[in-house]
């Protein structure tokens, strides 16, 4: 694995969100970026007729259980509506994969779990393969 960059959160964060409109960008996406820092909506993305409201997050590498996590709260561990976006999109910078995951398939879950690197050996909580969503950007067409 690859290491990712030793940057702050926030500095994380923005390059994470680069990446995401970069790839969107390759496969024939517009994107609209909003100018609200903060906000719930990091990006917008558009194709064939459809908008799709992002929600962009940098996933951590979990060592001691060797899995990725891609936290669903906000800083300071607040949740969100999920009726405000229509999808997390989070980027594993260890092993350069993304994860377009719906907010209509969450339920209250505080984090996913992804094993891009290796065979997971048991089932989720919720029984969601989340490998379905790896690099599934036409989920948002």
């Amino acid at each position: 694995m690859k290491k990712k960059p030793n940057l702050s959160n926030l500095d994380l964060g923005f390059l994470t969100e680069k990446k995401v409109q970069s790839i969107l960008l390759e496969n024939g996406f517009s994107i609209f970026d909003p100018i609200d820092e903060g906000g719930t909506v990091d990006l917008l993305s558009y194709k064939n007729k459809n908008f799709a409201r992002l929600q962009i997050k940098t996933a951590t590498y979990d060592k001691q259980n060797d899995r990725f996590k891609i936290s669903l709260q906000r800083t300071r561990h607040q949740t969100y509506d999920y009726n405000e976006f229509d999808f997390f999109v989070g980027y594993l910078y260890e092993v350069d994969i993304f994860y377009v995951v719906p907010v209509s398939i969450l339920k209250d879950q505080k984090v996913i779990n992804v094993y891009p690197h290796r065979e997971k050996s048991f089932k989720s909580k919720n029984n969601v393969d989340y490998e379905k969503f790896k690099h599934n950007f036409e989920l948002l067409t």
